[in-house]
């Protein structure tokens, strides 16, 4: 790794991946019993399982969606702090 040129872009970096990472976390406790619902629903046939399942992954959209955007927003100024070409 090359090193830091400018701290506080380093630490706001930090900081936006720690959020971000709660917030995949948060998606996943949500998502990951809405996907075991939906294929349960549809191997047991169990005809209320699966739209549950489903209504599960869609709450879990939202969370997941801004881990990716803090986690990305992170990187990008962890990146921006070393003063590396990005193309």
């Amino acid at each position: 790794m090359s090193p830091v040129e400018d701290p506080r872009l380093e630490r706001q970096g930090r900081r936006l991946s720690g959020a971000g990472v709660r917030w995949l976390v948060a998606g996943l406790v949500v998502g990951i019993p809405g996907v075991a619902m939906v294929v349960v629903g549809l191997i047991t046939a169990i005809r209320w399982m699966w739209p549950v399942g489903i209504a599960l992954l869609l709450l879990a959209s939202a969370p997941l969606f801004v881990a990716f955007a803090l986690l990305s927003s992170g990187a990008v100024s962890r990146w921006a702090a070393r003063r590396k070409l990005f193309a």
